[in-house]
């Protein structure tokens, strides 16, 4: 390595005598590449420090002078060997010094002696060479580094810095004799603690710190060196620390994520697994590790399907879907799995899986349950409305193919609407499920059993070669149903309504022998009940029009079909309109106007009488706001609305009225409610509540069609009633019979003792308003005054007229 440097010495020749400069040239040509030769006249004193060793020859001591010029004491001068004929003393003499003067020879000389005085400057030129090179690299290796160097004493004042160390200071980095490691520095300790620490420890001192004001993190590390500097290096963690912070949340993540996680190496070996992965499985690392997940086999998959998973992998780097494994006490679950392959050159594995999976029995079970309630009745978990037609359809199908029949059952429990509105709807729940389960112990394994809403069922008997089959089971059901039933402590007689229709005997549908079957059922319901009827093709054209009316009503209510009609009310003192009676019309689009006896009582069976109520309401309120905006302010102006006795036993009946008031101005006085003394002495005493507590919101009642029921006033003392209103068939014959004529008084008279009001019904000539107005009825109404009425005819013709 030396000689490399040696090569690159540069060496000067300064002689008069050009003889002795060829002789020295020729000498030095085989040690030195570089030489130069000026005779002593021509040198300029300040090229001499261009090169690295000098050799002068001198005969004169006049050249001597040429020696005082050169500044001894000048950085990186020159080696100097001086050949003259003067001595060490004389030279010194006249040169005051001759200490850089390296060799002094005094001639005469030889060439083995010149050689001998040069051998150990070239080598000492050399190293110098070399000490700047390693300079230089160790000041581009500081310049270049990426880190913040500082050097300093140990007192701390700054020795050493490369340019970064300073880029944030408005310190010099040509200039910084008197700067301080605290002066500069932003570490919360001292130099003298970290000093001391050092020297302590005698070992490496490492800090991390936050920068102030900023996101940026450092690493600070102390050393000593030379035993008398300390080396401060400086460097950004601020990647490390931010990596860290995203591996210790990935840990966090793998280690409390609620999926299990394992991840394996490209052989498929696991190298781990989280707390999830041990939590569903039930294995713990150290039994799965270096394990293929192939433990968890279930072995309901076939190779196929294994196959085609790591294919996806292979090809696409993922894989997702149901699997089925199996847990450590065997137990088989279906899990949601996801895989993918995971390429990372910076990891000892370069490639590997990584597998989340989620534990699907839960959801499964919530499908099995989404399933079943989809499909299946809630209260008796009996095939509902669609699942029964689906299975109805598939036994049609296979009977069609064997050419055997399918009989179907349409059961109606007699009378459960009086069970409902006496007890309550859960004592009416009670009741179906035990009708539900009785049916169910008389079928047989291969008949269906659904619930379509209601109090109604569907059975489908498949498989049967006669009609003779289905009227066994039919009249087994029957006997079962002969002994009474204890539900909730209370004594039940339960009944049934049963049609029957056969395929393809009766038809070829589902559509078309469900109808049947109802039309069947009902023929039982207007023969008594308590029965079972085969459809014939005979059934009463009145039957058919009931079920059609019954289909027809479903939709009546969302095609706003159903109108209100009014029929003054007249005030016998005043002779005024004081009010109006609500009746509502079915205007039919087919059939016209259909009057409410042909299908309230549907309604009410059909469990439809709720919503024809609500859209009542609604019309009557509506049409009381607009009498109130334009003719009565006062909102004295009262309409009467008939209450059906199902409704009015319903649980929410009277929520549901008040909630038909919000919206409109009107004042609930308005509206007189009207129920027959046979509806309220049904259950009297839940009856007595409900007048109880819609009296106190301001309600006015009225028993309607009075005298053809109980006709007893002794009950009207416990109700809290405000009206009589006469039935028709009383006024209608009242002048010409004196027996209606005596009930008619009896009853005003008796109404008068209770202080209520009353009104006749069917004053259809002046003969019946002389009568009614003789015996003190208050008001009355009736075709003398008025047919019922379109809103817009009631104020037009009536209500205008009269203010």
């Amino acid at each position: 390595m030396i000689r490399a440097y040696i090569d690159q010495i540069k060496v000067l020749l300064i002689s008069d005598d050009d003889s002795i400069i060829e002789l020295y040239q020729h000498l030095l040509s085989k040690k030195f590449k570089h030489i130069i030769a000026y005779p002593i006249s021509q040198i300029k004193i300040h090229d001499i420090y261009e090169f690295d060793l000098i050799i002068i020859d001198i005969e004169k001591s006049q050249s001597i002078k040429f020696l005082e010029d050169i500044d001894p004491h000048k950085a990186f001068s020159p080696k100097m060997v001086l050949i003259s004929p003067f001595n060490d003393i004389q030279m010194k003499n006249r040169l005051g010094s001759i200490d850089f003067i390296n060799v002094v020879l005094t001639k005469p000389i030889n060439s083995s002696k010149l050689l001998e005085a040069i051998k150990h400057l070239d080598v000492d030129i050399a190293n110098h060479y070399l000490l700047k090179e390693k300079n230089e690299v160790l000041v581009d290796f500081f310049g270049s580094s990426p880190f913040r160097v500082g050097i300093f004493d140990l007192d701390g004042k700054l020795f050493f810095c490369n340019p970064k160390y300073l880029e944030y200071k408005e310190f010099s980095h040509e200039r910084f004799e008197d700067i301080t490691f605290d002066d500069i520095s932003n570490c919360e300790h001292k130099f003298e603690s970290i000093k001391s620490r050092i020297l302590l420890e005698s070992r490496p001192f490492i800090l991390d710190r936050q920068e102030k004001e900023s996101k940026i993190w450092f690493r600070s590390t102390f050393y000593r060196i030379h035993n008398s500097y300390i080396v401060h290096k400086c460097e950004d963690i601020t990647d490390d620390i931010i990596a860290k912070e995203k591996l210790k949340q990935s840990s966090i993540f793998f280690e409390n994520a609620n999926e299990g996680i394992l991840i394996t190496d490209a052989n498929a070996k696991i190298l781990s697994v989280n707390k999830a992965f041990s939590k569903i499985t039930g294995y713990h690392l150290s039994e799965v590790r270096e394990k293929t997940p192939s433990l968890l086999q279930s072995g309901i998959h076939k190779n196929d399907f294994y196959t085609t998973m790591w294919d996806s992998l292979n090809h696409n780097g993922s894989w997702q879907g149901e699997i089925w494994n199996k847990r450590k006490n065997g137990e088989i679950y279906p899990e949601w799995l996801s895989i993918s392959k995971v390429e990372d050159q910076n990891t000892l594995t370069k490639n590997f899986y990584i597998a989340i999976f989620t534990d699907i029995t839960n959801l499964k079970e919530a499908d099995k349950k989404i399933y079943f309630y989809a499909n299946h009745d809630h209260l008796t978990g009996l095939a509902n409305r669609l699942n029964i037609e689906s299975r109805f359809s598939h036994s049609i199908d296979i009977a069609r193919r064997k050419k055997k029949k399918v009989g179907l059952l349409f059961i109606d429990i007699d009378n459960f609407k009086d069970i409902n509105d006496t007890y309550s709807h859960e004592v009416g729940d009670e009741v179906i499920k035990v009708v539900a389960n009785t049916l169910e112990s008389n079928l047989r394994e291969e008949d269906t059993l659904g619930r379509i809403g209601g109090d109604e069922f569907l059975v489908i008997i498949g498989d049967i070669e006669s009609i003779d089959d289905v009227l066994k089971i039919t009249q087994k059901i029957k006997h079962s149903f002969e002994e009474p039933f204890n539900i909730n402590n209370t004594i039940f007689y339960l009944t049934l309504s049963i049609g029957i229709a056969i395929y393809p005997d009766h038809g070829e549908s589902t559509d078309v022998l469900r109808q049947c079957a109802d039309l069947a059922m009902y023929n039982v319901k207007i023969n008594g009940r308590n029965g079972y009827s085969l459809y014939n093709h005979e059934l009463s054209s009145e039957l058919k029009t009931k079920v059609s009316i019954t289909n027809d009503l479903r939709g009546a209510i969302s095609n706003n079909e159903l109108s209100v009609f009014y029929q003054p009310v007249i005030d016998y003192k005043t002779g005024l309109i004081v009010g109006a009676e609500a009746l509502v019309r079915w205007i039919h689009p087919e059939k016209g106007i259909v009057p409410p006896m042909d299908f309230i009582h549907i309604a009410e069976e059909k469990g439809l009488i709720s919503e024809v109520s609500a859209e009542v309401f609604n019309k009557v309120l509506s049409d009381l706001e607009k009498i109130n905006q334009e003719f009565f302010v006062e909102k004295n102006f009262k309409i009467a609305v008939n209450i059906s006795a199902k409704d009015f036993f319903s649980k929410n009946f009277s929520e549901n009225l008040l909630n038909y008031f919000e919206g409109f101005d009107v004042e609930f006085s308005q509206v007189e409610l009207e129920i027959t003394e046979t509806q309220i002495m049904k259950n009297h005493t839940v009856a007595i509540k409900i007048i109880q507590s819609l009296k106190e919101k301001g309600f006015h009642f009225a028993i309607d069609d009075f005298g053809t029921g109980y006709s007893s006033l002794s009950y009207l003392k416990y109700f809290k009633i405000d009206k009589l209103k006469i039935d028709k068939s009383f006024i209608l014959d009242a002048p010409y019979d004196r027996d209606d004529a005596l009930i008619a008084k009896t009853i005003v008279d008796l109404a008068k003792t209770f202080k209520l009001k009353v009104q006749a019904e069917g004053v259809e000539e002046s003969v019946h308003e002389d009568f009614v107005k003789t015996i003190g009825c208050d008001f009355g109404q009736g075709y003398l005054y008025s047919k019922p009425i379109k809103f817009k005819e009631l104020c037009d013709e009536f209500i205008r007229k009269q203010l």
